[in-house]
């Protein structure tokens, strides 16, 4: 994806992660395959005069994500979490690059439809700073605003460089490490999916509409029946960990449908810098039919209000294949006719040619059911 079209302006929009809710937002962040659509909200407040503009006009700019806490522990209470130091200064991490979709405006509130795309380098100090210092003189940072747009275009292309693989490990090293919130939590991001050749399924946009209306952009993946998918689980861990800390795992699940089954145990242990995959299959699906299933991969153990690491919903739209569909189709109606004319009594004197168009009517019927159903047996 290019970053950069004709724009030369970007988004900055920080996450805090006070609220069990937002919390869980950040490992989704730097889980969450690229492509895949996530969405943000955020009261009108916490938006910079410098980003109505851009609001209004719907613009689809790159995105620039930073996490900010203040540099001290924070006491962590059922709602939320609180620093024990007011007054420490705020420390800023480089999370994730993406690319807005869509917005809406609603209720006080605006809503952010982003995709996720790669992980910026937070090596480049002297970038950061100075991206940061003209936003922290105007106040356009927590505590004050959490959305504003730069227009320094050229240290944000600085910042996404380098390898997804040296970013990330850094990032990991970064929000592992006290007094950060995530210290202890576990890591992991997700590469793919891929079908069975190495292919990536790229993830398609869909488009909620409520009266004619875009009203959100969700992601999903569409596959067709009968194929073997995989997803690439990456995990990683900062170098010093606590040795109270859980030995994390990823489960996956399928949801919504019995079309999309795992293969395996659905169980995979998070190591320090590993990747294994997460192999599924799309069963048989009917003519013209689509099928929806979420398949959900959750960081375990966890608690059900502030959460160990990402929990990620992938939508896979299963259907069979048109073109086999109409093939199938056009085939059962050339071989009933074929079978009806073969056993009619227009070849009741040349019996021969009549068995012979019976014979080609049935072989047609044999494969219309193949390719409708799959299966080849008639005695069910």
């Amino acid at each position: 994806m290019a970053l950069f079209k004709k724009e030369r302006t970007f988004w900055v929009i920080f996450d805090t992660s006070q609220y069990p809710a937002y919390y869980r937002d950040v490992h989704d962040l730097i889980a969450a395959p690229k492509g895949y659509v996530l969405r943000y909200q955020y009261r009108d407040a916490l938006l910079a005069e410098s980003a109505w503009e851009h609001v209004q006009a719907n613009r689809e700019l790159p995105i620039l994500f930073l996490y900010a806490q203040k540099s001290s522990e924070y006491r962590r209470e059922e709602t939320k979490s609180l620093p024990s130091n007011d007054n420490a200064p705020t420390l800023f991490i480089l999370t994730r690059v993406g690319r807005m979709r869509h917005m809406v405006r609603e209720g006080g509130k605006v809503y952010f439809d982003f995709e996720v795309e790669s992980y910026p380098d937070n090596n480049k100090a002297t970038a950061i700073n100075e991206l940061m210092s003209p936003l922290v003189s105007s106040s356009e940072v927590p505590w004050t605003k959490w959305v504003t747009v730069s227009n320094n275009y050229e240290l944000f292309q600085q910042l996404c460089a380098g390898s997804d693989e040296d970013n990330w490990r850094c990032l990991v090293e970064l929000l592992g490490k006290s007094p950060i919130q995530f210290a202890n939590d576990a890591f992991w991001r997700i590469k793919g999916p891929f079908l069975k050749n190495g292919k990536v399924v790229s993830a398609a946009a869909r488009k909620v509409k409520v009266n004619g209306e875009v009203r959100r952009i969700t992601s999903e993946y569409r596959w067709k029946e009968n194929s073997l998918g995989f997803l690439q689980l990456v995990s990683s861990a900062p170098t010093q960990v606590s040795p109270h800390r859980p030995q994390y795992a990823v489960e996956a699940k399928v949801s919504g449908s019995e079309k999309l089954k795992i293969v395996g145990s659905g169980t995979y242990a998070l190591r320090h810098y590993d990747e294994k995959p997460i192999e599924y299959t799309t069963l048989e699906m009917s003519p013209f039919r689509t099928d929806s299933a979420d398949l959900i991969l959750q960081t375990v153990p966890t608690s059900e209000s502030w959460t160990a690491g990402p929990r990620l919903e992938m939508r896979h739209v299963i259907r069979k294949g048109h073109m086999i569909s109409l093939l199938g189709i056009a085939s059962g109606l050339a071989g009933l006719g074929l079978t009806t004319l073969g056993g009619s009594k227009l070849f009741e004197n040349d019996a021969l040619n009549g068995v012979k168009i019976l014979l080609i009517g049935l072989l047609l019927l044999t494969g219309a059911k193949y390719m409708l159903t799959g299966k080849l047996e008639f005695g069910k």
